[in-house]
Protein backbone atom coordinates (compact mmCIF):
# COMPACT_ATOMS: atom_id res chain seq x y z
CA UNK A 1 0.00 0.00 0.00
CA UNK A 2 1.43 3.50 -1.10
CA UNK A 3 0.75 7.03 1.22
CA UNK A 4 -0.28 10.13 -0.11
CA UNK A 5 0.54 13.27 1.15
CA UNK A 6 -2.66 16.04 0.14
CA UNK A 7 -2.25 19.88 0.18
CA UNK A 8 -6.14 21.44 1.39
CA UNK A 9 -6.94 24.68 0.14
CA UNK A 10 -9.80 26.63 0.34
CA UNK A 11 -11.98 29.67 -0.28
CA UNK A 12 -9.13 31.60 -2.45
CA UNK A 13 -11.84 33.66 -3.62
CA UNK A 14 -9.84 35.51 -6.49
CA UNK A 15 -10.80 38.98 -7.41
CA UNK A 16 -11.98 39.78 -4.19
CA UNK A 17 -12.20 43.63 -4.10
CA UNK A 18 -10.99 43.80 -7.83
CA UNK A 19 -11.73 47.32 -7.74
CA UNK A 20 -11.19 48.19 -4.71
CA UNK A 21 -7.29 48.89 -2.41
CA UNK A 22 -6.92 45.41 -1.88
CA UNK A 23 -7.26 43.75 -5.36
CA UNK A 24 -4.03 42.09 -5.83
CA UNK A 25 -4.36 39.97 -1.77
CA UNK A 26 -6.29 37.00 -2.91
CA UNK A 27 -4.17 36.68 -5.68
CA UNK A 28 -1.15 37.17 -4.10
CA UNK A 29 -2.11 35.23 -0.92
CA UNK A 30 -2.76 32.28 -2.98
CA UNK A 31 0.47 32.54 -4.82
CA UNK A 32 2.45 32.46 -1.94
CA UNK A 33 0.50 29.29 -0.60
CA UNK A 34 1.23 27.61 -3.81
CA UNK A 35 4.95 28.21 -3.73
CA UNK A 36 5.16 27.04 -0.05
CA UNK A 37 3.28 24.34 -1.15
CA UNK A 38 5.13 23.15 -4.06
CA UNK A 39 8.32 22.62 -1.37
CA UNK A 40 6.20 20.41 0.68
CA UNK A 41 6.34 17.37 -1.82
CA UNK A 42 2.43 16.89 -2.00
CA UNK A 43 0.80 14.32 -4.22
CA UNK A 44 -2.61 15.80 -4.60
CA UNK A 45 -4.23 18.82 -4.25
CA UNK A 46 -7.77 19.56 -2.66
CA UNK A 47 -9.88 22.89 -3.09
CA UNK A 48 -13.14 22.46 -1.53
CA UNK A 49 -14.70 25.59 -3.25
CA UNK A 50 -14.90 29.05 -3.85
CA UNK A 51 -11.99 29.66 -5.69
CA UNK A 52 -13.60 32.91 -6.86
CA UNK A 53 -15.59 35.60 -5.42
CA UNK A 54 -18.05 35.75 -7.81
CA UNK A 55 -19.80 33.25 -9.90
CA UNK A 56 -18.84 35.48 -13.20
CA UNK A 57 -15.52 36.93 -13.17
CA UNK A 58 -14.39 39.74 -15.59
CA UNK A 59 -11.75 38.60 -18.29
CA UNK A 60 -9.47 40.33 -16.21
CA UNK A 61 -9.85 38.15 -12.96
CA UNK A 62 -10.01 35.25 -15.13
CA UNK A 63 -6.32 36.25 -16.88
CA UNK A 64 -4.93 36.78 -13.96
CA UNK A 65 -6.11 33.61 -12.50
CA UNK A 66 -5.23 31.78 -15.17
CA UNK A 67 -1.20 33.44 -15.41
CA UNK A 68 -1.08 32.15 -11.67
CA UNK A 69 -2.31 28.66 -12.13
CA UNK A 70 0.45 28.45 -15.05
CA UNK A 71 2.97 29.67 -12.22
CA UNK A 72 2.55 26.77 -10.27
CA UNK A 73 4.90 23.63 -10.31
CA UNK A 74 3.53 20.66 -8.71
CA UNK A 75 3.71 17.86 -11.19
CA UNK A 76 1.18 15.60 -11.62
CA UNK A 77 2.72 12.48 -11.30
CA UNK A 78 -0.57 10.42 -10.40
CA UNK A 79 -1.79 11.18 -14.19
CA UNK A 80 -5.14 12.38 -13.02
CA UNK A 81 -7.04 13.37 -15.88
CA UNK A 82 -9.91 15.75 -16.17
CA UNK A 83 -13.51 14.63 -17.60
CA UNK A 84 -12.34 15.18 -20.77
CA UNK A 85 -9.66 12.59 -20.44
CA UNK A 86 -7.08 15.39 -20.82
CA UNK A 87 -3.66 15.05 -18.14
CA UNK A 88 -4.63 17.54 -15.67
CA UNK A 89 -1.48 20.81 -15.49
CA UNK A 90 -1.99 20.12 -11.75
CA UNK A 91 -2.67 17.32 -8.99
CA UNK A 92 -5.89 19.23 -7.94
CA UNK A 93 -9.03 17.83 -7.01
CA UNK A 94 -12.00 20.33 -6.78
CA UNK A 95 -15.78 21.40 -6.34
CA UNK A 96 -18.02 24.32 -6.58
CA UNK A 97 -18.63 26.83 -3.97
CA UNK A 98 -21.83 28.99 -3.73
CA UNK A 99 -19.67 31.91 -4.95
CA UNK A 100 -19.47 30.25 -8.10
CA UNK A 101 -22.47 28.24 -8.04
CA UNK A 102 -24.89 28.63 -11.12
CA UNK A 103 -27.40 26.41 -12.70
CA UNK A 104 -27.29 23.54 -14.64
CA UNK A 105 -27.66 25.74 -18.10
CA UNK A 106 -24.64 27.55 -17.12
CA UNK A 107 -20.70 26.81 -17.30
CA UNK A 108 -19.19 27.93 -13.31
CA UNK A 109 -15.56 29.16 -13.19
CA UNK A 110 -14.31 25.68 -11.59
CA UNK A 111 -15.78 24.02 -14.90
CA UNK A 112 -13.96 26.10 -16.99
CA UNK A 113 -10.47 26.01 -14.98
CA UNK A 114 -11.35 21.95 -15.80
CA UNK A 115 -11.54 22.65 -19.44
CA UNK A 116 -8.34 24.11 -19.34
CA UNK A 117 -6.75 21.73 -17.53
CA UNK A 118 -6.17 23.05 -14.06
CA UNK A 119 -8.06 20.68 -12.05
CA UNK A 120 -10.65 18.25 -12.17
CA UNK A 121 -14.05 18.99 -11.10
CA UNK A 122 -16.70 16.37 -8.75
CA UNK A 123 -20.04 17.55 -8.87
CA UNK A 124 -21.47 14.37 -6.80
CA UNK A 125 -18.90 11.84 -7.71
CA UNK A 126 -15.87 10.55 -6.58
CA UNK A 127 -11.93 9.73 -7.81
CA UNK A 128 -10.58 6.44 -6.78
CA UNK A 129 -6.62 6.35 -6.60
CA UNK A 130 -6.19 2.13 -6.71
CA UNK A 131 -2.72 2.14 -6.01
CA UNK A 132 -2.57 4.54 -2.91
CA UNK A 133 -5.68 3.45 -2.28
CA UNK A 134 -7.60 6.87 -1.36
CA UNK A 135 -11.10 7.99 -2.43
CA UNK A 136 -11.90 11.53 -2.95
CA UNK A 137 -15.68 12.29 -2.58
CA UNK A 138 -16.66 15.67 -3.42
CA UNK A 139 -20.44 17.17 -3.76
CA UNK A 140 -21.24 20.26 -5.68
CA UNK A 141 -22.12 23.50 -3.39
CA UNK A 142 -25.96 23.27 -3.01
CA UNK A 143 -28.40 25.83 -2.04
CA UNK A 144 -28.80 25.48 1.69
CA UNK A 145 -32.34 24.62 1.62
CA UNK A 146 -31.69 21.28 -0.45
CA UNK A 147 -28.27 20.62 1.19
CA UNK A 148 -29.57 17.96 3.58
CA UNK A 149 -31.78 16.40 1.80
CA UNK A 150 -29.19 15.95 -1.58
CA UNK A 151 -26.27 14.76 0.95
CA UNK A 152 -28.52 12.24 1.76
CA UNK A 153 -31.05 10.85 -0.90
CA UNK A 154 -29.14 12.02 -4.03
CA UNK A 155 -25.64 11.95 -3.42
CA UNK A 156 -25.25 9.27 -0.59
CA UNK A 157 -21.39 8.75 -0.24
CA UNK A 158 -20.47 5.53 0.44
CA UNK A 159 -16.83 5.04 1.67
CA UNK A 160 -14.76 2.07 0.06
CA UNK A 161 -13.69 -0.62 2.23
CA UNK A 162 -9.74 -0.37 2.73
CA UNK A 163 -9.11 2.45 1.79
CA UNK A 164 -8.48 6.06 3.10
CA UNK A 165 -11.67 8.10 2.37
CA UNK A 166 -12.34 11.54 1.73
CA UNK A 167 -15.50 13.92 1.43
CA UNK A 168 -15.70 17.49 0.20
CA UNK A 169 -18.22 19.47 0.86
CA UNK A 170 -18.96 23.40 0.83
CA UNK A 171 -22.07 24.24 3.03
CA UNK A 172 -23.09 26.11 5.89
CA UNK A 173 -23.06 23.77 9.28
CA UNK A 174 -25.87 24.58 11.87
CA UNK A 175 -23.40 24.16 14.58
CA UNK A 176 -21.21 26.76 13.44
CA UNK A 177 -24.03 29.61 12.58
CA UNK A 178 -25.27 31.99 15.24
CA UNK A 179 -29.09 31.33 14.70
CA UNK A 180 -31.25 28.33 12.87
CA UNK A 181 -32.69 28.80 9.47
CA UNK A 182 -32.57 26.41 6.75
CA UNK A 183 -32.26 28.74 4.34
CA UNK A 184 -29.05 29.10 6.03
CA UNK A 185 -28.08 26.04 7.21
CA UNK A 186 -29.60 22.72 6.82
CA UNK A 187 -26.72 20.28 7.64
CA UNK A 188 -25.17 19.98 11.07
CA UNK A 189 -22.99 18.10 12.27
CA UNK A 190 -24.75 14.65 12.94
CA UNK A 191 -26.27 14.42 9.52
CA UNK A 192 -22.54 13.84 8.23
CA UNK A 193 -22.33 10.86 7.09
CA UNK A 194 -19.52 8.20 9.17
CA UNK A 195 -17.20 5.94 7.37
CA UNK A 196 -15.22 8.41 6.18
CA UNK A 197 -11.82 9.53 7.39
CA UNK A 198 -11.91 13.26 7.30
CA UNK A 199 -14.59 15.40 5.79
CA UNK A 200 -13.19 18.83 4.78
CA UNK A 201 -15.65 21.42 4.44
CA UNK A 202 -15.41 24.67 2.90
CA UNK A 203 -17.17 27.94 2.84
CA UNK A 204 -16.19 28.78 6.25
CA UNK A 205 -13.46 31.15 6.38
CA UNK A 206 -12.11 30.25 9.80
CA UNK A 207 -9.36 27.16 10.31
CA UNK A 208 -10.72 23.83 12.76
CA UNK A 209 -10.45 19.99 12.98
CA UNK A 210 -12.86 18.33 15.32
CA UNK A 211 -13.03 14.32 15.79
CA UNK A 212 -17.16 13.54 15.41
CA UNK A 213 -18.79 11.16 17.69
CA UNK A 214 -19.75 9.00 14.39
CA UNK A 215 -15.80 8.72 13.17
CA UNK A 216 -14.85 11.25 10.98
CA UNK A 217 -12.66 14.18 11.67
CA UNK A 218 -14.03 17.50 11.03
CA UNK A 219 -11.77 19.71 9.01
CA UNK A 220 -12.42 23.60 8.10
CA UNK A 221 -9.30 24.66 6.32
CA UNK A 222 -10.61 28.11 6.18
CA UNK A 223 -9.39 30.94 3.61
CA UNK A 224 -6.85 32.47 1.99
CA UNK A 225 -7.88 35.96 1.86
CA UNK A 226 -10.09 37.79 4.62
CA UNK A 227 -13.01 38.95 2.77
CA UNK A 228 -15.47 39.60 5.74
CA UNK A 229 -13.83 41.24 8.83
CA UNK A 230 -15.03 38.91 11.44
CA UNK A 231 -13.24 38.79 15.19
CA UNK A 232 -13.53 34.35 14.78
CA UNK A 233 -11.65 34.40 11.63
CA UNK A 234 -8.88 37.24 12.98
CA UNK A 235 -8.15 34.71 15.59
CA UNK A 236 -6.26 32.37 13.30
CA UNK A 237 -3.99 33.14 10.46
CA UNK A 238 -4.80 32.30 7.00
CA UNK A 239 -3.44 28.84 5.33
CA UNK A 240 -3.88 25.41 4.48
CA UNK A 241 -3.70 21.63 5.90
CA UNK A 242 -1.03 19.10 4.78
CA UNK A 243 -2.47 15.87 5.06
CA UNK A 244 0.09 12.30 5.26
CA UNK A 245 -1.54 9.61 5.00
CA UNK A 246 0.96 7.88 6.30
CA UNK A 247 0.40 8.76 9.95
CA UNK A 248 -1.62 8.67 12.90
CA UNK A 249 -4.63 10.02 13.47
CA UNK A 250 -3.48 12.70 15.81
CA UNK A 251 -0.34 13.69 13.59
CA UNK A 252 -2.45 13.55 10.15
CA UNK A 253 -3.25 17.19 10.09
CA UNK A 254 -0.59 19.77 10.04
CA UNK A 255 -1.97 23.53 9.52
CA UNK A 256 0.66 25.53 7.33
CA UNK A 257 0.02 29.82 7.88
CA UNK A 258 0.56 31.82 4.49
CA UNK A 259 4.01 34.13 5.13
CA UNK A 260 4.22 37.23 3.94
CA UNK A 261 0.75 37.99 3.35
CA UNK A 262 -1.53 41.02 4.60
CA UNK A 263 -2.13 40.74 8.60
CA UNK A 264 -5.94 41.46 9.60
CA UNK A 265 -6.87 42.66 13.13
CA UNK A 266 -9.79 43.16 15.18
CA UNK A 267 -9.84 45.43 17.90
CA UNK A 268 -13.22 44.65 20.35
CA UNK A 269 -13.13 47.87 22.54
CA UNK A 270 -15.74 47.97 25.13
CA UNK A 271 -16.80 50.88 27.40
CA UNK A 272 -19.19 52.34 30.20
CA UNK A 273 -20.47 55.91 30.51
CA UNK A 274 -17.02 56.95 28.60
CA UNK A 275 -16.46 60.63 27.30
CA UNK A 276 -15.33 61.22 23.96
CA UNK A 277 -11.45 62.15 24.60
CA UNK A 278 -11.64 58.30 26.42
CA UNK A 279 -12.80 56.60 23.68
CA UNK A 280 -10.24 58.59 21.57
CA UNK A 281 -7.64 57.60 24.14
CA UNK A 282 -8.36 54.09 23.99
CA UNK A 283 -8.67 53.48 20.10
CA UNK A 284 -5.34 55.01 19.71
CA UNK A 285 -3.65 52.90 22.42
CA UNK A 286 -4.82 50.08 21.04
CA UNK A 287 -3.99 50.85 17.86
CA UNK A 288 -0.37 51.63 18.97
CA UNK A 289 -0.04 47.99 20.41
CA UNK A 290 -0.27 46.66 16.81
CA UNK A 291 2.99 46.35 14.51
CA UNK A 292 3.22 48.80 12.02
CA UNK A 293 4.72 47.65 8.18
CA UNK A 294 4.18 50.30 5.62
CA UNK A 295 4.51 47.80 3.19
CA UNK A 296 1.93 45.31 3.30
CA UNK A 297 -0.55 47.67 5.44
CA UNK A 298 -2.74 45.31 7.95
CA UNK A 299 -6.57 45.60 7.94
CA UNK A 300 -7.51 47.01 11.29
CA UNK A 301 -11.29 46.52 12.42
CA UNK A 302 -12.18 48.40 15.46
CA UNK A 303 -15.69 47.22 17.43
CA UNK A 304 -17.06 50.18 20.04
CA UNK A 305 -19.38 48.99 22.23
CA UNK A 306 -20.71 50.98 25.21
CA UNK A 307 -22.49 53.76 26.29
CA UNK A 308 -21.55 57.18 26.12
CA UNK A 309 -21.24 59.50 29.66
CA UNK A 310 -24.12 61.61 29.80
CA UNK A 311 -24.03 65.39 27.89
CA UNK A 312 -22.05 63.61 25.43
CA UNK A 313 -23.12 63.01 21.59
CA UNK A 314 -22.48 60.30 19.26
CA UNK A 315 -22.71 62.81 16.60
CA UNK A 316 -19.23 64.54 17.91
CA UNK A 317 -16.76 61.41 18.01
CA UNK A 318 -15.25 62.14 14.31
CA UNK A 319 -12.37 59.42 14.34
CA UNK A 320 -11.30 60.48 10.69
CA UNK A 321 -7.86 62.06 12.27
CA UNK A 322 -7.20 58.82 13.53
CA UNK A 323 -7.45 57.03 10.79
CA UNK A 324 -5.33 59.55 8.55
CA UNK A 325 -2.65 59.63 11.74
CA UNK A 326 -1.98 55.74 10.33
CA UNK A 327 -3.26 55.92 6.79
CA UNK A 328 0.55 54.31 5.91
CA UNK A 329 0.64 51.20 8.31
CA UNK A 330 -3.59 50.52 8.52
CA UNK A 331 -6.48 50.12 6.47
CA UNK A 332 -9.33 51.41 9.70
CA UNK A 333 -12.58 50.62 9.62
CA UNK A 334 -15.31 50.92 12.29
CA UNK A 335 -18.45 48.82 13.93
CA UNK A 336 -19.53 51.30 16.02
CA UNK A 337 -22.24 49.92 18.51
CA UNK A 338 -22.18 53.05 21.10
CA UNK A 339 -25.75 53.92 22.72
CA UNK A 340 -26.56 57.19 23.54
CA UNK A 341 -28.08 57.74 26.89
CA UNK A 342 -30.02 61.14 25.75
CA UNK A 343 -31.65 58.82 23.20
CA UNK A 344 -32.82 56.17 25.11
CA UNK A 345 -33.98 58.38 28.10
CA UNK A 346 -35.95 60.33 25.40
CA UNK A 347 -38.09 58.01 23.57
CA UNK A 348 -38.86 57.09 27.28
CA UNK A 349 -39.95 60.27 28.23
CA UNK A 350 -41.78 60.87 25.09
CA UNK A 351 -43.74 57.65 25.90
CA UNK A 352 -44.59 59.23 29.33
CA UNK A 353 -45.38 62.56 28.65
CA UNK A 354 -47.58 61.35 25.64
CA UNK A 355 -49.47 59.15 28.72
CA UNK A 356 -50.18 62.47 30.10
CA UNK A 357 -52.12 64.26 27.06
CA UNK A 358 -50.37 67.27 27.28
CA UNK A 359 -51.06 69.17 23.81
CA UNK A 360 -47.15 69.88 21.23
CA UNK A 361 -46.75 72.50 22.48
CA UNK A 362 -45.69 71.78 26.30
CA UNK A 363 -44.23 68.42 25.00
CA UNK A 364 -41.69 70.19 22.46
CA UNK A 365 -40.78 72.53 25.72
CA UNK A 366 -40.68 69.10 28.02
CA UNK A 367 -38.29 67.32 25.53
CA UNK A 368 -36.27 70.78 25.31
CA UNK A 369 -35.72 70.70 29.06
CA UNK A 370 -34.93 66.77 29.39
CA UNK A 371 -32.29 67.40 26.63
CA UNK A 372 -31.06 70.32 28.03
CA UNK A 373 -30.50 68.60 31.17
CA UNK A 374 -28.40 66.06 29.86
CA UNK A 375 -25.90 68.24 28.62
CA UNK A 376 -22.77 69.24 30.63
CA UNK A 377 -23.74 72.95 30.47
CA UNK A 378 -23.16 75.63 33.02
CA UNK A 379 -25.62 75.59 35.92
CA UNK A 380 -25.31 79.77 35.72
CA UNK A 381 -27.18 79.23 32.13
CA UNK A 382 -30.79 80.15 32.43
CA UNK A 383 -31.90 78.26 29.66
CA UNK A 384 -35.42 78.20 30.94
CA UNK A 385 -35.38 82.07 29.88
CA UNK A 386 -34.10 81.60 26.60
CA UNK A 387 -37.31 79.32 25.44
CA UNK A 388 -39.23 81.71 27.32
CA UNK A 389 -37.87 84.42 24.81
CA UNK A 390 -37.48 82.06 21.96
CA UNK A 391 -41.47 80.88 22.21
CA UNK A 392 -42.38 85.07 22.13
CA UNK A 393 -40.68 85.58 19.31
CA UNK A 394 -38.27 87.57 20.74
CA UNK A 395 -35.22 86.17 18.98
CA UNK A 396 -32.85 89.21 19.09
CA UNK A 397 -32.95 89.58 22.82
CA UNK A 398 -32.05 85.70 23.29
CA UNK A 399 -28.87 86.56 20.55
CA UNK A 400 -27.89 88.96 22.92
CA UNK A 401 -28.34 86.84 25.65
CA UNK A 402 -26.30 83.96 24.40
CA UNK A 403 -23.62 86.29 22.86
CA UNK A 404 -22.94 87.26 26.22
Amino acid sequence: MLYMKIAIISDWHLGYDFEGELKDDSFDNLFCAFKQIEEQNVDLILAPGDLFDISIPSQDIMFKAINLLNEINISNNLNINNNLGKKLKIPMLAIVGNHEYRGKDYVSTVELLESIGFLRNLKADSFIFENEKVAIFGMTGIPEKYALQYLKERFNPVPKVGYFNILMLHQSIKEYLPFEDEMVASISLGDLPSGFNIIINGHLHWSSVVDLPQGPRFLLPGSTVTTQVKKKETEKPKGYFILDTDKSKEEQLEFFEIKGIRQTHYLDIKFQKQNINAIREKIISEIETLEKNSEKKAIVRIRLKGELEDGEFLKNLNLNDIKKKYLDYFYVSLKNEIEEKKLKESIEQLKKLQTENKNSKDLAKDIFFEQIEQTKISKDFDYKRIYELLDNGEVVKAKEILNN
